[in-house]
């Protein structure tokens, strides 16, 4: 019973999302759910989708032709489709405009929504595509991000004109202009990256002091009562194993879970090549 707990619920719209992610095997579900801390990734994710109940991401619901989630959980089916259209694009040219091509239903799918939409729903289907199109494409881009955990998205923004942005860089970096969503994701991804590269080796270390340490003796008790120092836990694969010498901070990435996950998947597509 211990294990259950640990391990992945055994919820639909969550399994759902995981295989087609993964594109795991019955079987290998079956595995997934015998993960320690699994759900501890998964309930991060909801709580990263908590933008997407807000007004600003309203008119993305309808497009694909669902109606707009009442919970942070709801949105694991956003997260199920842009996966799967995802990984129907081999090409590694593909970019984020593509992939919400292949998600967005033909306009009959939309016409023929569940008849329990609410009217609103009904309305913003029917509004032209770049009223709508901005915030979809931000929700793609931060979908991809969360799949494969190299970048942290974010949501929200405080000027005028949508962008692509991430967690990871000051709130005062303008991001990326809406204009890369029709390049190639490993360059937008590439981009966020070398901005990031910039960023990490600006400080200066500090003196006085080795910060040689052999693989020998590494471990916890070593780097925090030798080394002088600590951990930092992230949520994103390209700050982890950063050290800051002037903080003495190791970042590491806390979910081990979702290593765990891509190691099983095998091939997971052009993001993961690196």
């Amino acid at each position: 019973m211990q294990q259950q707990r640990q391990g992945l619920p055994d919820d639909g719209p969550r399994m759902a999302a995981l295989q087609a992610l993964f594109g795991f095997s019955s079987e290998q579900m079956r595995q997934v759910r015998e993960l320690p801390s699994i759900s501890s990734w998964c309930r991060h994710l909801e709580d990263c989708f908590q933008p997407f109940l807000t007004e600003r991401y309203a008119g993305i619901w309808p497009v694909i032709g669902l109606p707009r989630p009442q919970a942070a959980s709801h949105c694991w089916v956003l997260f199920r489709a842009v996966s799967r259209a995802a990984g129907k694009l081999d090409n590694a040219e593909y970019s984020i405009e593509d992939v919400w091509k292949s998600v967005k239903p033909s306009p009959e799918t939309v016409a023929d929504a569940d008849a329990d939409a609410d009217a609103d729903a009904r309305e913003r289907s029917l509004m032209p595509a770049h009223a709508q199109d901005n915030e979809s494409l931000i929700a793609v881009f931060a979908v991809l991000c969360w799949s494969s955990m190299i970048l942290q998205p974010r949501l929200t923004w405080s000027a005028a004109a949508p962008c692509l942005a991430i967690h990871q860089l000051p709130a005062g970096h303008q991001g990326l202009k809406m204009d890369f969503v029709r390049r190639p994701i490993p360059a937008v991804f590439w981009k966020f990256q070398k901005a990031l590269a910039r960023r990490q080796h600006t400080g200066k270390p500090l003196t006085g002091g080795s910060t040689v340490l052999f693989v020998s003796t590494i471990n916890y008790h070593s780097l925090r009562t030798i080394g002088k120092v600590s951990l930092k836990w992230v949520d994103n694969l390209s700050c982890h194993l950063h050290f800051d010498s002037r903080a003495r901070t190791l970042s590491v990435f806390r979910f081990p879970s979702f290593c765990a996950l891509a190691t099983m998947a095998g091939d997971r597509g052009v993001l993961f090549e690196e």
